[in-house]
């Protein structure tokens, strides 16, 4: 009887407490062997943890991982992408797009933390949809991934509201370092972008685009890409959606700020400034 009354005014008193599952005693000391556990200085690491219910199991929290969508009219190469990504444990794509309107589409339903933007969308512009997704988007981060010479998209690309650029031909080695970088805040561009840009902000050295390209708007130069290609207004109008009296419009355009007298001597031009990127 004594030891009883002995044990009960102990556990009473604090210095015999009850271990049983889900009383305070056995929460109280789960909640403190947690922060020794995550303790990473002499004080403690505090978490947020969370104590079930006698006869559940505690999880810890996952850490959040980096939500990304991918915009990029080959389907394999999304593939082979997302297959890169799924490699990571701080990545997960959450969508895909092939075009301009499934990318709005998809943006809108999944609310990415990054997107992976190709440039060439077949018959859209990719930049065109970079200044849509940075107006309706507010804080959306956008790396582009593109074929194109850097030197002359990359600039045109940050001045959009992109975040990186990456060059396809590199994606394998540099795409997780990117995401990694624009994620946090941070722009992401080739040392040789970065190198380029800097001479162009001392006011040495070359630009960043060739004078061609930085004379030319965006809707310009990609009217005077697809000259140097050989495509005829039709076909370009075809090719971004315009009309074909926009299409020579901008031809005239183009013709005044690069002083060519006719249209030949300007699809000229074209091809050999495609030759040289």
């Amino acid at each position: 009887m004594s030891d009883t009354l002995g044990q009960k005014s102990l556990a009473h008193r604090g210095f015999v407490p009850d271990w049983t599952p889900g009383t305070k005693a056995a929460k109280g000391c789960l909640v403190v062997w947690e922060r020794l556990i995550n303790s990473r200085s002499p004080f403690f690491y505090w978490r947020h943890v969370t104590i079930l219910k006698s006869g559940q199991t505690r999880k810890r929290q996952e850490p959040m991982k980096t939500r990304i969508v991918l915009v990029d009219d080959h389907p394999i190469f999304r593939k082979g992408l997302a297959s890169l990504i799924a490699k990571s444990p701080r990545d997960i794509v959450v969508g895909e797009a092939s075009d301009r309107s499934e990318a709005l589409q998809v943006i809108e339903e999944t609310h990415p933390d990054v997107v992976l933007l190709d440039l060439s969308l077949g018959g859209d512009n990719g930049l065109e949809l970079l200044k849509d997704l940075m107006t309706k988007h507010t804080g959306l981060r956008v790396l582009i991934l593109s074929m194109h010479d850097e030197r002359v998209y990359a600039e045109r690309s940050l001045a959009a509201g992109a975040f990186g650029y990456v060059q396809k031909d590199e994606v394998s080695q540099r795409v997780l370092e990117a995401v990694s970088a624009v994620s946090n805040g941070r722009k992401w561009f080739s040392d040789e972008v970065k190198e380029l840009m800097l001479q162009n902000m001392l006011g040495g050295g070359t630009t960043v685009t060739p004078d061609v390209a930085s004379k030319l708007t965006d809707r310009e130069l990609e009217v005077f890409t697809w000259m140097g290609r050989g495509l005829g207004s039709r076909m370009i109008a075809e090719k971004i959606g315009l009309s074909i009296k926009t299409v020579d419009t901008h031809k005239e355009h183009i013709k005044q700020k690069l002083g060519c007298a006719t249209t030949q001597e300007l699809r000229i031009l074209a091809n050999e400034w495609l030759m040289l990127k």
